[in-house]
């Protein structure tokens, strides 16, 4: 039986999951509803009809106010600004994905609407894990996670290359440079705003800013924190990123074995996550790739004691197919398990009640 699940926020990264969902992951995970400061007849035309991915191969129509046909799939329609009044309980919701950045810090609120779990898209400062696919996602609990920090965009990017470098040659120390194309909190013209970079024009300027993957490579690394450090530049285009990472390995290689090793690694473990390309791309020809990591071979290697890595990711459309194999995974790892579902209580406590592993968590 498909996870039963609903998106809270449907700008970019909502839509761009539903559209996975449905293009590529129907049989395992079912949009059930949907919640959004936005009209139904808003929602569709901007599902239909996106700048930057095209048309939807998908039909969709706006059925009244409280629903959405997908694809022929009636997805229910919530306008409610406060997700602790949604209906999440009784719709037997097992996971709400988290898309509005609005909640990132109290996931909490969906589980008192009644889902069983919660995936944040982004950076999240109470869940109980963060997890990036195929690096430390084998590190969820059931029995004790019910918050998930799914990690940016860039997290992911990043993360791969870092576990494979990590676990074959040993990271001393690390610096990152992301090329972020920029987002919707930016502004098409300067405006006022408490940092005064980011308010500047998006599409005049690159702009120098801070970036929440440093913190959250840490906790997805532990013995590797406070070693990376870097920052993001957000530049004119508006998708695929780019990262500039360099690093001091205990280890060395050279350019040959390490490409090899980074070969190896997207044909094993990270197969789907991980690529390396030898061909002469430019950011535009990375669009609706689906892995978070291209490394760019030729500008790749060893320089002296440091290595210096680029590579390339679209930072919608391969972030979403993450978030997508993460609530797969932890729907069935939810299921699979002898299920204790926890129900948290205001001052830390838990009460338990056992339920069987093939009945839906919720």
């Amino acid at each position: 039986m498909p996870v039963r699940v609903a998106i809270n926020g449907f700008g970019r990264i909502g839509r761009q999951l539903a559209r996975h969902i449905f293009l590529r992951h129907s049989e395992t995970l079912a949009l059930v509803a949907i919640n959004t400061l936005a009209s139904t007849a808003q929602s569709a035309h901007l599902f239909q009809y996106d700048s930057i991915s095209g048309r939807s191969p998908l039909p969709v129509e706006a059925d009244g106010e409280n629903a959405l046909v997908i694809a022929g799939r009636r997805v229910s329609y919530f306008e409610q600004e406060d997700p602790v009044k949604l209906c999440w309980g009784e719709l037997g919701i097992d996971l709400v994905i988290e898309c509005t950045g609005k909640h990132a810090e109290n996931g909490r609120v969906h589980l008192e609407a009644g889902a069983a779990r919660v995936i944040v898209a982004g950076s999240a400062g109470q869940s109980d894990i963060t997890v990036c696919m195929g690096v430390n996602h084998e590190g969820f609990d059931p029995f004790r996670h019910r918050i998930i920090c799914g990690g940016s965009c860039t997290a992911n990017s990043l993360a791969p290359l870092v576990k494979v470098l990590d676990d074959a040659l040993a990271i001393e120390w690390g610096m990152v440079t992301f090329l972020h194309s920029y987002t919707k909190e930016q502004s098409l013209l300067d405006d006022a705003h408490p940092d005064l970079r980011r308010r500047r024009s998006a599409t005049r300027s690159i702009i120098p800013t801070t970036t929440s993957a440093i913190e959250q490579l840490g906790t997805v690394f532990p013995a590797l924190y406070g070693k990376i450090d870097g920052l993001a530049l957000r530049v004119p285009t508006p998708v695929v990123h780019a990262v500039d990472f360099v690093a001091k390995l205990q280890r060395k290689e050279d350019k040959e074995g390490l490409l090899h090793l980074l070969e190896n690694a997207a044909r094993g473990s990270m197969k789907n996550i991980l690529a390396v390309s030898h061909e002469p791309l430019v950011s535009t020809d990375l669009r609706g790739s689906g892995h978070s990591c291209i490394v760019d071979a030729e500008f790749s290697g060893f320089h002296g004691d440091l290595l210096r890595i680029l590579a390339w990711h679209d930072n919608e459309c391969a972030y979403c197919a993450r978030i997508c194999e993460l609530a797969e995974y932890v729907g069935a790892r939810t299921r699979n398990s002898s299920v204790q579902e926890f129900l948290g209580c205001d001052d830390g406590g838990m009460r338990q009640k056992n339920i069987p592993s093939s009945v839906s968590v919720g």
